[in-house]
């Protein structure tokens, strides 16, 4: 991270002249006052809505602003790849940055930087008072250069980023743990999060994509933050989240949540899915048969015995690990099926704040080829090769 001391009469520029003052006051720097700025020069953007709010003006996107000065300062835009950036800043060129408002509390120096902001107190009044109209925020939210810059904000997320204050029913010690067993509705649930979570910050991702996405950003991964880093935390989220990685959070305490599916449609879909992998990448189409006999037996057992609960599972029966699974699931915050989904992931954004998950996104078919269909036969054969899965579903599903 820059150390904003090394570069005397850093000019901080923004859309908002109000967030340009604010920010100029936290970073001890020199708010614009006209002409063209020189480098260095920190770009503060901010979220249109917040910058009419603190400016009392009209809902303007910043992304005209933005595109002129990154031309005058000879630096490129940043593209939609380079968003989310949860370390407080990007690097645009030479003594050129840009971060976002709700970031600058990273970029501060150490002390309190809250004092030196004289009117925060009449801002985070306007801020919680002030309610934009909802068709005019969706229509803002989906032009292009929004969908790059922003996600939509949420009004208490802004105060808690601000003044530490915890988002209403989220604890000051708790954290979500929520392992994805694949073709579970997961990415429903993690798409809603990212939508209002700082990515690799408040929303930790544990699979090897997003490891790639972390890394391709110079982002920190999960196992080399720093204490301060795995405070922000509030929800590790993945395929490869275990109960170890929950042990990492020192002084925190853990809600388990996961999501079981019929293990017959589960396992069509994850035919479906990986069958649309080998398309793109020109390899031959299995037929479902022949895919099915690769797939080891009660197969959610065995990927929860082994990714999260971190079981040796060669050599045991099937139904000694199920046991195993069901006792430690019924120490879990929640277990939902795709039947109660939508009851289960209320419970999860009430916790955190934010507005519901009202059901999970049926991607087969949408956004790949549904090559095989869930059959009678189909259906029984599975559900006579994987009892124990079939018994962990439903004794979920059948919950009150």
């Amino acid at each position: 991270m820059p150390h904003w001391s090394k570069f005397p009469g850093l000019t901080v520029d923004s859309p908002s002249p109000a967030i340009a003052r604010i920010a100029a006051s936290m970073l001890d720097a020199v708010p614009r006052s006209g002409g063209a700025a020189k480098p260095p020069v920190l770009l503060v953007l901010a979220d249109p809505v917040l910058s009419a709010v603190l400016d009392g003006s009209a809902i303007v996107p910043p992304g005209g602003w933005l595109q002129a000065r990154c031309s005058e300062l000879g630096v490129p835009v940043p593209s939609d790849g380079d968003f989310p950036f949860s370390e407080g800043f990007l690097t645009l060129g030479e003594g050129v940055f840009v971060t976002r408002f709700e970031s600058l509390h990273l970029l501060a120096p150490p002390g309190d930087w809250l004092s030196r902001v004289e009117d925060l107190p009449q801002f985070l009044e306007r801020l919680q008072s002030t309610r934009p109209p909802e068709q005019a925020l969706r229509r803002l939210y989906r032009e292009p250069l929004m969908k790059a810059l922003f996600r939509p904000i949420h009004r208490t997320m802004m105060r808690r980023k601000w003044t530490g204050e915890p988002r209403a029913h989220l604890t000051g010690d708790e954290v979500i743990v929520y392992h994805h067993i694949p073709k579970c509705a997961g990415m429903s649930v993690f798409h809603h999060l990212n939508e209002f979570l700082k990515w690799n910050d408040e929303l930790v991702h544990l699979d090897a994509r997003a490891l790639d996405g972390v890394n391709a950003h110079g982002l920190m991964p999960f196992h080399r933050k720093d204490p301060r880093e795995l405070a922000r935390i509030e929800v590790l989220f993945g395929h490869e989240v275990s109960v170890d990685d929950a042990g990492k959070l020192a002084g925190r305490t853990p809600l388990f949540a996961t999501c079981l599916r019929d293990p017959a449609s589960r396992m069509v879909s994850h035919y479906n899915w990986e069958m649309e992998q080998l398309a793109a990448g020109g390899m031959p189409i299995p037929p479902f048969d022949e895919w099915y006999q690769r797939q080891e037996s009660n197969w959610i057992v065995r990927w929860l015995a082994r990714r999260f609960f971190q079981l040796e599972t060669r050599g045991r029966s099937d139904e000694e690990l199920f046991e195993e699974v069901r006792v430690g699931l019924e120490r879990f915050w929640i277990v939902c099926t795709l039947e109660n989904f939508s009851t289960a992931m209320h419970q999860l954004t009430d916790k955190l704040g934010l507005p519901p998950i009202d059901a999970a996104s049926n991607r087969a078919g949408e956004s790949y080829s549904k090559r095989q269909e869930l059959t009678p036969e189909i259906e029984a054969r599975i559900e006579r090769d994987h009892p124990f899965d079939v018994r962990l579903h439903r004794r979920w599903r059948d919950a009150t």
